[in-house]
């Protein structure tokens, strides 16, 4: 249960640094820093 319970605590870290990061390359794609074609590839 405890080896679980870390798992899923390591994966909601995970999780919140993905959402960091896209949130990050969404703002370079619209302030221009990141062209909207390398966005796409870059989210998907």
């Amino acid at each position: 249960m405890k080896c679980r319970k870390r798992e899923v605590e390591q994966a909601k870290k995970r999780i919140a640094e993905l959402e960091r990061i896209l949130k990050r390359i969404y703002e370079d794609d619209i302030s221009g820093v990141v062209s909207h074609d390398r966005f796409l590839k870059l989210s998907a």
